[in-house]
């Protein structure tokens, strides 16, 4: 397997999509997380 290459925003993303997926945190709160609409 190959390195990756991501900026910190591309990995919060990250995070916050795998706390959505495990339970940890709703689909509504992710976007405020992250200054999105």
């Amino acid at each position: 397997m190959g390195w990756l290459q991501m900026s910190k925003q591309e990995l919060r993303r990250v995070e916050v999509l795998t706390e959505v997926l495990a339970g940890r945190r709703t689909t509504e709160s992710a976007p405020g997380v992250l200054d999105v609409s």
